[in-house]
C-alpha cells in the first residue's frame, strides 16, 4: 500500500489539513516536538480513515478512541485518504459523528473515465483489510509503535518479544495466503480461459492448414477449369449458333406446316368426293354384271355416263396423288415437332451453361 494525499477537518486541533504524499519521496520523515499532533496526523487520522480505529485504547467512558481524535467543540468530522495498491488507487472517507453512527464511502479510480467510481460494499472495513492484506490490529501491531512502546519491547524477555513477533507474522502471513489463494484463482481461471482460447485457435489453425491445402488443391485444377470453361464457352457457342439455325428452320417448317395444314382440310373434303364417286362407280359396275349383254344396248346408252366415270376416276387418281402428298406432309409435320423438342433440349443445355 502506498499513502497518496490525507485531507482532514475538525481532527483534533486541525479544522482543516492536507497532505500531498505524491509530491513526496518515500520513505518519509516527520520531526517535531513532542505534543505538537505529529501522530494524531500521521497515525491516528490514517489509521482511523482505513479502519475506523485509532491507535489506542477507548476512554473510560466507553467512548472509541476514534471519536476521541474529534475536534471538542465540532459534532462531527471527516477524514479523506487515497491510497494505491497494486497499481490501483482508491479512495476512503469517512465521517465521524459525535452522537450516532459514522459513515464510511469507498470509491476506485476509473483510468478511462477520470471519475470516482463508487464501490457498492456492505462491510467497508472487511474490503479495507483485503485491499491492505491485514486487519487494523495487524497493521497497529507490526507497522506503528507509539512513544514509550519500543521500550517496553525491549524489557520484554526474549520468548515474550519471540511471541509478539510470531503473532505478527502469523497475522500477516494468514492475510497474504488469502492474498495468495485469491490470486492463485484469479490465475487459474485465466490460465483456463487462455487454454481455451489456446485450443480455439488451435482448431482454426488447423482448420487453416486443411483450408491452405483445399486451396493449393483447387489452384492446381484452375487451368484445366479454365480450360473447360473455354471448351463450354466454344460449346455454349456453336450451340446457339445451331439454336438461332434451327429457330429460323422451324419458323419455315411452322409457315410450311400451316400450308400443308391447309392442303390436308382441301384433300379430306376432296377424299370424301372421290368416296362418294367411287360409291357411285362400284354401283354402275354392279349393275352392269347384274344384267350382262341384255342391257348393253342400255349402258351403250349411258355411254356418256360411262365417259363421266372415267373422268370420275381421273379424278380419283388425282385425289390419290394428294392424298400421298398429304401423307408426306403429315411425315413432315412429325419430323417439325421432333425438331421442336430438339431445340426445347438445346435451350435448357444453353440456360444451363450461362
Amino acid at each position: 500500500m502506498r499513502l497518496i494525499k490525507l485531507r482532514l477537518r475538525n481532527v483534533a486541533t486541525y479544522d482543516k489539513a492536507e497532505i500531498d504524499f505524491g509530491g513526496l519521496e518515500y520513505p518519509v520523515f516527520v520531526s517535531g516536538r513532542c505534543g505538537t499532533g505529529k501522530t494524531t496526523l500521521f497515525v491516528d487520522a490514517v489509521t482511523a480513515a482505513l479502519y475506523g480505529t485509532a491507535y489506542g485504547v477507548d476512554r473510560l467512558d466507553g467512548t472509541p478512541a476514534y471519536k476521541v481524535l474529534m475536534s471538542v467543540d465540532k459534532p462531527r468530522a471527516e477524514i479523506e485518504l487515497v491510497f494505491e495498491v497494486e497499481g490501483r488507487k482508491y479512495r476512503i472517507v469517512r465521517e465521524i459523528r459525535k452522537v450516532g453512527f459514522s459513515e464510511a464511502r469507498l470509491y476506485e479510480y476509473d483510468g478511462k473515465s477520470g471519475l470516482w467510481r463508487p464501490l457498492r460494499v456492505r462491510d467497508v472495513n472487511r474490503e479495507i483489510e483485503k485491499l491492505v492484506g491485514m486487519p487494523a490490529e495487524g497493521l497497529l501491531n507490526s507497522a506503528i509503535v507509539r512513544q514509550g512502546d519500543v521500550v517496553n519491547f525491549i524489557r520484554l524477555k526474549p520468548s515474550e518479544r519471540r511471541d509478539v513477533l510470531q503473532e505478527i507474522l502469523n497475522i500477516r502471513f494468514e492475510h497474504i495466503r488469502d492474498r495468495v489463494r485469491e490470486k492463485k484463482e484469479v490465475i487459474s481461471k485465466e490460465l483456463e480461459r487462455v487454454r481455451g482460447e489456446i485450443t480455439v485457435i488451435e482448431g482454426e489453425l488447423r482448420r487453416r492448414d486443411s483450408l491452405i491445402k483445399e486451396l493449393e488443391k483447387w489452384r492446381g485444377e484452375i487451368p484445366k477449369l479454365k480450360d473447360k470453361v473455354y471448351e463450354l464457352t466454344k460449346l455454349r457457342d456453336e450451340l446457339r449458333g445451331k439454336v438461332d439455325e434451327l429457330i429460323s428452320r422451324i419458323g419455315a417448317l411452322e409457315s410450311k406446316v400451316k400450308e400443308l395444314e391447309s392442303k390436308a382440310r382441301i384433300l379430306e373434303e376432296k377424299r370424301y368426293e372421290l368416296e362418294e364417286l367411287e360409291s357411285k362407280v362400284r354401283e354402275v359396275k354392279r349393275r352392269i354384271d347384274k344384267y350382262g349383254e341384255d342391257k348393253i344396248r342400255e349402258a351403250y346408252e349411258k355411254y356418256r355416263s360411262l365417259l363421266r366415270i372415267r373422268e370420275l376416276e381421273a379424278r380419283i387418281a388425282e385425289l390419290r396423288d394428294k392424298l400421298r402428298g398429304l401423307e408426306q406432309a403429315v411425315k413432315s409435320l412429325k419430323e417439325y415437332r421432333e425438331l421442336k423438342e430438339r431445340l426445347k433440349e438445346l435451350e435448357d443445355v444453353d440456360e444451363r451453361l450461362k
